[in-house]
């Protein structure tokens, strides 16, 4: 995108990469037309699995990944120019995304009876506490 304020003073013809907060901007505004496209970009996040850290114990990975709400940090975050990830492989090539299972899908239910069913649950010692607390909604 182009140093803010050449937009604005009819200087450009065509912008791409605008940034995810200004799209609604020029979304709203009559002068602009917007057309957007899937990308074919991923983003990750990463857990330290390191041994002897947290996030070692597999279940618990699980557990704090079906604790993630990726359909609402999508939409505030990223103001709904993101589409949440099941796979490794961006939504936009063509190989069925849309009918693929996501076996860690938003679940503080399925979180928790993971933990339990290891033993790790709030019931179970500080770990599951502490998880269940922090869990963002």
């Amino acid at each position: 995108m182009a140093q803010h304020g050449t937009e604005e003073n009819g200087e450009l013809d065509a912008a791409y990469s605008v940034n995810v907060e200004d799209i609604s901007r020029y979304e709203t505004d009559p002068n602009y037309t917007v057309l957007t496209s899937p990308s074919g970009r991923t983003t990750f996040g990463f857990l330290n699995q390191n041994e002897g850290r947290i996030f070692a114990d597999e279940t618990l990975r699980q557990a704090v990944t079906r604790m993630a709400d990726r359909e609402t940090y999508c939409h505030c975050l990223f103001y709904d120019q993101f589409v949440p990830g099941k796979t490794p492989l961006t939504s936009s090539l063509p190989y069925g995304y849309n009918e693929l299972n996501d076996i860690n899908a938003y679940s503080i239910e399925s979180a928790q009876k993971l933990l339990d069913d290891a033993g790790r649950g709030a019931d179970h010692g500080t770990v599951g506490k502490d998880v269940r607390h922090r869990a963002i909604r």
